[in-house]
């Protein structure tokens, strides 16, 4: 590394699941976005009625490499990190004008008392939980009901697209049919 500095450098690696990263080839990249025009433009599908959703996980309590400063003598330095970590998912989904749908969070557990949840968030994001954390069937139902309620009235064409991953929740009967 002395030596080739100008050559190379040492990075950290980032996480990516096998089949993202498979997604990310030229032509499957051009497939996606030629059936995705052929699709608008076959149902006339306004720019303004094209949503984007997505789900992502967090874990509660999890430290993420933050830095520290200390004294120049000191090797390392160490942040307590929770053994036990809870995952919370938000689904979230956004127009490009920048609409955006009142989130989905989704905690682990099988009943959460509305009192202990003392904050000023929006009235209108749908707290679900799930006895993983993770979304669920049940729940990605519930969500596309929820966007339909906030995006109905927003509708400047006849047909609202919604794109999405191949997420095994997002493609059950009860969704499709409710699409």
């Amino acid at each position: 590394m002395s030596r080739q500095g100008e050559f190379i450098k040492q990075i950290k690696g980032k996480p990516l699941s096998l089949l993202r990263r498979r997604a990310q080839v030229k032509e499957t990249t051009e497939t996606h976005f030629a059936d995705f025009k052929r699709c608008k433009e076959k149902w006339a599908i306004h720019d303004d009625d094209v949503y984007n959703f997505d789900e992502v996980g967090t874990q509660i309590g999890v430290m993420g490499g933050e830095m520290v400063i200390m004294p120049a003598d000191y090797d390392a330095v160490y942040i307590d990190d929770l053994d036990k970590k809870e995952l919370v998912t938000l689904t979230k989904c956004i127009l490009a004008s920048g609409y955006h749908v009142p989130p989905i969070v989704t905690f682990k557990g099988a009943y959460h008392l509305r009192k202990y949840f003392d904050n000023d968030l929006s009235g209108d994001i749908l707290w679900t939980r799930s006895p993983s954390g993770f979304v669920n069937n049940r729940l990605t139902l519930k969500w596309i009901k929820h966007f339909d309620k906030y995006t109905r009235e927003q509708t400047k064409g006849a047909y609202r697209m919604l794109v999405f991953d191949g997420y095994r929740s997002h493609d059950t009967d009860a969704f499709l049919d409710y699409c």
